[in-house]
């Protein structure tokens, strides 16, 4: 019903960060839902603003799952013959880069890459488990890795995101670049 709607666009408007991220879900669905085309786009300018504003360290994580809400509300509205409105919603989100194919490596093989890693005072870990990689970095969930290169992985759940792995002379790693769209950090290795 669109008064049930109008309360959730009022009230994402009217919510912090964390609360908005919470009720992402529900404003997609009634963004998909409701056939007021001035709602749609008025709402989905909102969204992009609430993306674009945010800060990068928060955006790094967020820009898929909102992207992602944005695509989905796009499709819906150029399933119910509003293509004028997917189009606009579409020409703001950034084109989806192909994923790479994932290169299968032994477990054995992977053994290689896991330790401690220093980065800025913080102790990252990377430990191999049901023959994947892990990385794991504090107060943040455990994200897998997937090889897509000689010692180059990509993180399975956020799309952007690389990791390096740097080997001596002896094939020793000894460090870890983490590629990210806002820069390059590198993790010695530590044990």
């Amino acid at each position: 019903d669109e008064s049930s709607y109008n309360y959730i666009y009022n009230k994402f408007n009217g919510e912090g960060i964390n609360a908005r991220f919470n009720m992402l879900p529900s404003l997609e669905n009634a963004l998909i839902k409701t056939k007021n085309i001035n709602d749609v786009n008025k709402q989905a300018g909102i969204l992009l603003h609430f993306r674009d504003d945010l800060p990068a360290f928060i955006k790094q994580f967020s820009d898929a799952q909102i992207n992602g809400a944005l695509r989905n509300i796009a499709a819906a509205k150029k399933a119910t013959g509003q293509g004028d409105v997917a189009l606009n919603i579409e020409s703001k989100i950034p084109a989806t880069p192909e994923d790479p194919k994932e290169i299968k490596i032994t477990a054995g093989n992977l053994q290689k890459y896991a330790g401690d890693y220093e980065l800025n005072g913080m102790t990252l870990k990377v430990n191999v488990t049901d023959a994947s990689l892990h990385l794991i970095v504090p107060g943040q969930p455990e994200y897998t890795l997937a090889a897509i290169g000689d010692n180059i992985f990509t993180i399975k759940s956020l799309t952007g995101f690389t990791v390096q792995f740097n080997l001596d002379n002896k094939g020793d790693v000894i460090e870890m670049l983490s590629i990210q769209p806002n820069g390059t950090f590198t993790a010695k290795k530590t044990k």
